[in-house]
């Protein structure tokens, strides 16, 4: 009789472990799932083509970036050289920046809103005839200067128009 007890807690023992294995492994599968899912969604743009920012805007990047979209209908853009990196978020037009902003009106007419705060910028680009402006978050690896992609940045931003 203890045999049969003793047989029957070790195959419980076993299922108990199996079990909390299976519960394991599906909890690490539902926190890995959708960032990897993310990421074999990015793609390095060879011919031209238009990613959009929600149903606020697009964008046009030049071949070499690579475009991965994110949570909130936004984007994430590299640089071809992977150091400078903009992450674009539709925002409602009263959105604001924390902090001393400054307005600079770019050549196709859209304002751009920005703080610069280390190696990271904070802006709000408003499009003409957008219903809302677009998020725009950039930052530099290190040891990178922000500095030395301030014209890159600029001018993927020129890339970026309203959905019409």
């Amino acid at each position: 009789m203890n045999e049969v007890r003793s047989g029957l807690a070790r195959w419980g023992a076993w299922a108990v472990a199996i079990a909390g294995s299976m519960l394991g492994l599906g909890l690490l599968a539902s926190m890995l799932l959708p960032p990897l899912a993310s990421v074999g969604a990015a793609e390095v743009i060879e011919d031209p083509q238009t990613a959009e920012i929600g149903a606020v805007a697009k964008i046009e990047p030049a071949e070499g970036w690579s475009v991965q979209p994110i949570a909130g209908e936004g984007l994430l853009l590299q640089s071809p050289d992977r150091v400078l990196r903009v992450t674009m978020l539709p925002a409602p037009s009263d959105a604001h920046l924390a902090g001393q902003a400054l307005v600079e009106t770019l050549a196709d007419g859209a304002q751009l809103s920005h703080v610069t705060s280390g190696d990271r910028i904070d802006g709000l680009l408003d499009l003409e005839g957008a219903d809302a402006d677009v998020r725009i978050e950039a930052q530099v690896e290190d040891p990178a200067r922000l500095d030395d992609y301030r014209a890159e940045l600029a001018q993927l931003l020129l890339r970026v128009s309203a959905t019409r």
